[in-house]
């Protein structure tokens, strides 16, 4: 007799725990098929598109394999002066439209780094770009990166 609620007990179990593996992705709001789908984001404004002191416009595009992403849960601009990444501003984005979604900003003379943290259907990425404002030689030394903030996924900074 307990031999079978033994076993009855570690069916149910089993069951239970095969039941919420399988529901977890739809109680998220994301089906298995969209799980599996890439998020993008290119970065469309050139390293050179900046002039000291005027104002501009950082934009990207955020896609799903190839479709626009017209509601990112979050898109935040981190940006920062080469040297001065504990003074980095994070600013949220702009949504433009058909998966655009941009950062006004005036940048001084300086060679900036510019990560647009980008959250959208359960993923996260966040490609990093350089930006050269005005006549400033380009660093020998790359910023180091500097992610002990981030824990999720990261597909487009070298990681």
């Amino acid at each position: 007799m307990l031999k079978r609620l033994v076993i009855a007990m570690v069916t149910v179990f089993a069951l239970v725990a095969c039941g919420t593996a399988d529901e977890q992705p739809e109680e998220a709001g994301i089906n298995e098929e969209d799980a599996l789908k890439e998020l993008h984001v290119d970065i469309l404004t050139a390293e050179d598109a900046f002039e000291p002191g005027e104002e501009g416009k950082v934009e990207v595009k955020v896609t799903e394999d190839t479709d626009p992403v017209p509601d990112a849960d979050e898109v935040l601009f981190e940006v920062w002066k080469h040297g001065e990444r504990d003074d980095a501003e994070k600013i949220d984005g702009d949504h433009e439209g058909d998966g655009i979604y941009s950062l006004t900003y005036t940048f001084e003379e300086g060679y900036y780094y510019v990560i647009p943290h980008v959250t959208a259907r359960g993923k996260h990425t966040m490609p990093k770009q350089a930006f050269n404002v005005g006549d400033v030689e380009v660093p020998e030394e790359p910023e180091e990166e500097d992610d002990h903030d981030h824990d999720e996924h990261d597909e487009h900074s070298g990681h």
